[in-house]
Order: structure tokens, then sequence, then C-alpha cells
């Protein structure tokens, strides 16, 4: 329920102007059930594959810059639940070389001057990108 009522207010409250990022959560999903199928979507993404990705860039580009800001031209919400965080961990704990977000990454992100967490239930944290 903490992750109904998140998005709920997150579709009520965001920029509808701003792209969203996502991992663990489905931005369509929730919009779909929150306002039903014929509701227009305005920058509501599904992942369909073939490098149309709402994944942020591996390692949130820790790994080549210093912010996940410099990856992005403008702003960008990004959703992240608890799933989302620990996807890697539990899904393939014998593979961590090839996870694409670690502990490490999370810890960065919460001090990364181009990254503003606006709001967290808990379960989902909401995160805005080159906010200023």
């Amino acid at each position: 329920m903490s992750d109904y009522y998140g998005m709920a207010t997150f579709f009520e409250k965001r920029d509808d102007s701003i792209l969203i990022l996502e991992h663990g959560t489905s931005q369509m999903r929730f919009h779909d059930a929150i306002y039903g199928c014929s509701y227009p979507e305005v920058n509501i993404r599904y992942d369909w594959g073939g490098g149309n990705s709402l994944l942020p860039v591996d390692h949130f580009g820790y790994n080549a810059s210093y912010s996940l800001g410099s990856n992005y031209d403008g702003k960008r919400y990004f959703l992240l639940t608890t799933q989302g965080k620990d996807f890697y961990e539990h899904m393939y704990p014998e593979f961590p070389d090839k996870w694409r977000f670690i502990e490490r990454d999370f810890e960065r992100l919460e001090s990364d001057a181009s990254v503003i967490r606006v709001c967290s239930n808990g379960n989902l944290a909401l995160y805005l990108i080159n906010y200023s």
C-alpha cells in the first residue's frame, strides 16, 4: 500500500514535463492501476526493451564521473524501491561483478550534489536529478 499511495502522490504533484527513471517499480503499471488505462499518459513510459531502458546508467555513472546528473541533459525523476535496491544481490548473488548497482552506488546517490531526495516512505524513494 505504501507504494500505491506514494505513487499516487507522485503523479498528483509531479511536473509532467520531466521524464522518469525507475528501478524496482513500474511507473506505467502504477499509473494504469491508479487512473485506469484510458487516462492520458504524459511522460509515463514502460521499458519494452530494445534500448528503451528506464534504469539510470550503470552504477549511476559513478564509475566514470562524480555525479549522476552529468549523464543527463535536463531534469529526471528517479523512482527507487527497496526491491529494486536489493534486486541484484538477491537475484544474482554469485555474480557481484556483473551487478549494475552496488551498495556503494546507493550511498553515493544520497550525497550526490546533482540529486535531491524529494520524498521517501520507507519502501519507495523519489529523487530529482539536476534539480537546480
